[in-house]
């Protein structure tokens, strides 16, 4: 497009005086009924940055300039200026401890003694859960978002203290993933690997036994050391410690599972169905899950764990009578 010298003055005009009147500035810029320039026919397929600013406006200094109302050289001043402030990493860590700080080694002592008094768990340090968000399918993204529930979702995993608080958080990973997988990848359990997370073992209630501090969750999740799930519905009919063992740890979990129910009853962020699509009918199927593999130190806490419920020293009084409800 060639613009005439009266029309170069009036743009240069305008621009050195910095009116910010678009319409204005458009009219003098562009003739009617000119071509629509690619990086506008394609821009709903192409995406933002990644193609449309490196692969159109980089090339083109003047398309540039409209589109940023900067040079390309003005431009890349103002961002080596602010970048460390837009960057999500440092925006993440700026604003993660402020939001939710990491709890500290005396913090997780006293949330597990906060489990023992309110829900008859000892040395647990919080309840672990995940939760599917609702969303439209993005796109290009295939079957990514896609959950066994039958809906597009990403991940929401959560730990929560004794009083439904969350103390640690992982958003965002993609509705395929289990939650085991997830948790292995997230940061708290690198730090969990490397022995820096937890406290050291500690004695039971009313007795000499040490055991670790653990998080409890449900099949899902991988049966190690540090995180005890129930026993599968078979073992627990064969044993009844075993039933008595997924009880107890099913009273610790509802914490989670109350919180996520807190933040679903004043908060309408889960399930957003499309107003143009019925909601999908099959999503409350049950799914056996197996949580992945699980290691030897895992089981030998979880027995302890079932030692201790059974004996006069960690059973509570109403266990065998709520146990007796379970089919």
């Amino acid at each position: 497009m060639s613009l005439t010298n009266l029309q170069k003055k009036k743009t240069l005009l305008l621009l050195l005086e910095e009116i910010d009147d678009e319409e204005l500035l458009m009219k003098f810029m562009f003739k009617k009924n000119q071509n629509v320039h690619d990086m506008f026919q394609t821009r709903k397929f192409e995406g933002f940055f990644s193609v449309l600013i490196e692969k159109h406006l980089f090339r083109d200094q003047r398309k540039f300039r409209e589109f940023f109302r900067l040079s390309y050289d003005q431009f890349t001043y103002v961002l080596n200026l602010i970048e460390d402030d837009i960057k999500l990493k440092s925006l993440s860590l700026r604003l993660t401890p402020l939001l939710l700080a990491p709890p500290t080694k005396n913090n997780l002592i006293h949330i597990a003694e906060e489990f023992w008094t309110k829900w008859n768990f000892p040395n647990c340090t919080g309840a672990i859960d995940g939760k599917h968000i609702r969303i439209f399918c993005p796109g290009k993204s295939g079957s990514l978002f896609f959950n066994y529930k039958d809906f597009f979702s990403v991940v929401l995993l959560a730990i929560v203290d004794a009083n439904c608080k969350f103390i640690f958080v992982d958003i965002g990973a993609y509705g395929k993933e289990g939650d085991s997988g997830i948790f292995t990848k997230s940061s708290l359990y690198k730090q969990i690997q490397t022995g820096e997370y937890f406290p050291r073992d500690a004695k039971l209630p009313n007795c000499e036994k040490s055991l670790p501090y653990v998080h409890v969750g449900d099949e899902a999740f991988r049966l190690e050391t540090h995180m005890m799930r129930p026993y599968t519905r078979g073992e627990a009919k064969k044993d009844y410690k075993k039933t008595i063992f997924n009880y107890r740890l099913s009273r610790a979990r509802r914490t989670s599972e109350n919180a996520f129910g807190y933040i679903e009853s004043t908060n309408n962020y889960y399930y957003e169905f499309d107003k143009n699509e019925a909601p999908p009918t099959k999503n409350m199927i049950q799914i056996a899950r197996s949580g992945g593999f699980a290691n030897y130190e895992g089981f030998l806490v979880r027995d302890e764990f079932t030692t201790f419920f059974c004996s006069t020293q960690g059973s509570v009084p109403w266990q065998d009578h709520e146990t007796q409800k379970i089919d």
